[in-house]
């Protein structure tokens, strides 16, 4: 395996908004981030992972291809794109916790994907850890999807909020249908 890893995450979603689509074009922001993984010899690092996806349903939320090569992102299914996101997140966050033999008590803090802040409250409440253990910064970028949980580690970090020995989960959800846990120890 590798000693160090560049993990970057970019989205430019306003070239792909159809700004006359009221249901998408309010919903994401551009941004950028990027982390540096590298080999820990001090019990720290990445504990577990979960990702998964369901092709089946990824006309819920897609990019679309005009005739004049002009791209184009669409959500047909809004309401279920928003409940599978709950449900998936939920689940997901669920499987890495218990197979890190971990109690939810002990999460530090959860840094989830910022597609919605109703999504991240129900994450909160079905996972019962309290909101004060979420980074949330939906509310400055809109859904700067791949970059979001990239751009909150950092804040998190910028506000002291992170300390070594901490376990922080992250989780996210989006196109595809895709989505995903990781559970890590600072």
């Amino acid at each position: 395996m590798k000693k160090k890893i560049l993990l970057i995450g970019v989205e430019v979603p306003s070239e792909i908004i159809d700004f006359t689509d009221r249901q998408t074009c309010v919903l994401f922001g551009d941004g950028a981030g990027a982390v540096v993984l590298e080999e820990s010899n001090n019990h720290s690092g990445v504990i577990n992972c979960s990702l998964s996806s369901d092709g089946s349903k990824g006309g819920f939320l897609y990019c679309e291809r005009k005739d004049t090569g002009e791209e184009l992102i669409r959500m047909t299914e809004g309401e279920k794109v928003f409940k599978l996101a709950i449900e998936r997140m939920i689940s997901s966050s669920k499987k890495v916790i218990e197979n890190s033999n971990i109690q939810m008590s002990e999460i530090s803090l959860v840094i989830p994907h910022q597609a919605n802040l109703r999504i991240i409250k129900a994450l909160a409440e079905k996972l019962k850890i309290s909101m004060s253990k979420f980074v949330v910064n939906i509310e400055k970028y809109g859904n700067t999807m791949v970059a979001s949980i990239p751009i909150a580690l950092r804040e998190a970090l910028d506000e002291d909020r992170i300390k070594p020995g901490d376990y922080i989960l992250f989780s996210a959800f989006g196109a595809g249908l895709t989505w995903g846990s990781v559970l890590l120890k600072w």
